[in-house]
């Protein structure tokens, strides 16, 4: 019965094992990292919600980090032709990218990509989550169809109980959700 002891010696071996490995050595280069400004690619053009959000990104980290963040636009469809920009770099963490939704529909639509997207890119952090929303023309019957109860079931915020101000009725961004706020995070998507 006493094979299967353990001992008090043989326990605190064990947790200081386990809680080394809760703290892993850094290797002496990356103690020096970024030296260099990192190159940061996106799939998408500028000025989009994507590229200014990536902005926002990367001033933060450049502030944090003590180093610049350069940000490079590279659209393109399904991202690929940024994801190919990411990849053939030297994989030292001095060139990171903007993964999105689109490259895992890429990977479903097109019969090959130059690269697999699960096994050749790894996730260092997620900097935002968006929702995507089916629209159609307001004057389209699928607008008034009971078809989809999904959609014609979704609560809707009358326009007064949106804080931003609205273009007026006649004009055609006036069917354009106005951009959410603080205060009203649902505004964007059912206001009506």
């Amino acid at each position: 019965m006493t094979g299967n002891r353990i001992t008090r010696r043989q326990l605190a071996l064990a947790a200081s094992a386990a809680a080394a490995g809760m703290f892993p050595i850094r290797v002496r280069a990356q103690q020096n990292y970024p030296n260099r400004p990192i190159r940061f690619i996106l799939p998408f053009a500028a000025a989009g919600v994507a590229d200014i959000t990536a902005r926002l990104a990367a001033e933060k980290l450049g502030d944090k980090l003590g180093q610049r963040f350069v940000v490079e636009n590279q659209p393109g469809p399904g991202g690929i032709a940024a994801a190919r920009a990411v990849l053939s770099q030297a994989p030292d963490g001095y060139t990171i990218g903007l993964v999105t939704n689109g490259t895992s529909i890429s990977a479903a639509i097109y019969k090959a990509l130059p690269f697999d997207p699960v096994k050749e890119f790894a996730t260092i952090s997620t900097i935002g989550a968006f929702d995507l929303v089916f629209a159609t023309n307001v004057d389209s019957e699928r607008a008034r169809s009971t078809s989809a109860p999904s959609m014609s079931a979704a609560p809707r915020i009358s326009r007064a109980s949106c804080s931003k101000p609205r273009a007026d009725s006649t004009s055609r961004s006036s069917r354009i959700a106005a951009p959410p706020t603080s205060s009203s995070p649902s505004c964007a998507t059912t206001c009506s």
